[in-house]
């Protein structure tokens, strides 16, 4: 299994979508952090981000960042 490997700024799901259109090769896709944040409007762009329905030819792994696992389970549920 071969990974897109996240690279914060760049790897989103614009990116992803456009390198599958002209490479293969790739299996499924890291995401960037998500940082829980007080479910501020940044946290719910970064969250779009890996949304099924932004990223519908690669499945994406979302990688979750902090220390409150009241805000890591509001940020799952998005």
């Amino acid at each position: 299994m071969i990974l897109l490997a996240p690279l914060q700024g760049y790897t989103d799901f614009i990116f992803r979508n456009i390198y599958t259109k002209y490479y293969s090769g790739i299996d499924v896709a890291v995401s960037p952090f998500i940082p829980m944040m007080q479910q501020s409007k940044g946290s719910l762009i970064v969250a779009k981000d890996v949304l099924p329905a932004n990223n519908s030819v690669m499945p994406v792994i979302p990688q979750v960042l902090g220390n409150n696992p009241d805000l890591f389970i509001s940020v799952a549920k998005i």
